[in-house]
């Protein structure tokens, strides 16, 4: 079975106008790698160009040769940690060019995967220290029904 293995870009190869194949020879040329202040910088100038429109997060991906959820990851890590750095979400919004509600509801799901976590831990911390505490008393029973014999 000869299955034809086709290079990523093998469009942009074919291609004739330049300008086309760079911008899609960097489609996914960042993927994984850690972002840099410049990029985030070019996103959010990016976000401010798209203010009060509707986001392209497709186009900005494009542009910033990142995977689309490599972007809205990248813009969720950037409003939670602005607002743990202390920035209310106001401001997080007008520096994002973000509607208040997006970034509220971004902030909203966070702290709820977090305290779900937070909250098995406990259940599963409680569950041990009464094991823990099942096993002293078993081991207190056990002495003192060898001192009887």
């Amino acid at each position: 079975m000869n299955k034809e293995i086709k290079p990523i870009y093998k469009d942009a190869i074919e291609d004739k106008d330049s300008s086309e194949i760079e911008l899609k020879k960097k489609i996914h040329m960042n993927f994984g790698n850690k972002w840099t202040e410049e990029e985030r910088n070019e996103l959010i100038n990016m976000l401010k160009e798209f203010n009060n429109k509707e986001l392209d997060i497709e186009q900005i991906a494009k542009k910033l040769g990142r995977s689309q959820g490599g972007i809205k990851a990248e813009i969720k890590k950037m409003i939670i940690n602005k607002y743990m750095q202390g920035d209310d979400l106001n401001k997080i919004s007008k520096e994002l060019f973000l509607e208040y509600r997006f970034v509220r509801n971004i902030l909203k799901y966070y702290f709820e995967k977090e305290s779900e976590i937070d909250t098995k831990s406990l259940e599963n911390e409680n569950k041990l220290i009464k094991a823990k505490i099942e096993n002293l008393k078993l081991r207190k029973e056990l002495k003192d029904i060898m001192k009887n014999n």
